[in-house]
């Protein structure tokens, strides 16, 4: 995966995130028919695997709430504060 692809994957996954499921629905279809023209097939049984676990779905809510998030942020904090400890 080049650096290009790696970005597009994230500015995907930030705007199906803040989709309503229906509109993610359609991003998905979009998707298949661009995998279709670009891979000439039907064949996109990949996309099967992808099934998300009830584990999943709870740290997507937790992680998409507020609480989530300043979790995050303290835990991004903390890292870049230990990064620059071991620096000095």
């Amino acid at each position: 995966m080049t650096v290009e692809t790696a970005n597009y994957e994230k500015k995907l996954v930030a705007i199906v995130r803040r989709l309503p499921a229906e509109r993610g629905k359609q991003l998905l279809d979009f998707a298949r028919f661009l995998a279709f023209e670009t891979f000439n097939t039907t064949d996109l049984d990949f996309l099967d695997n992808l099934v998300e676990t009830e584990t999943d779905a709870k740290w997507d809510t937790l992680l998409a709430s507020d609480e989530g998030q300043t979790a995050l942020d303290r835990l991004a904090d903390e890292a870049g504060s230990s990064a620059l400890n071991r620096e000095h």
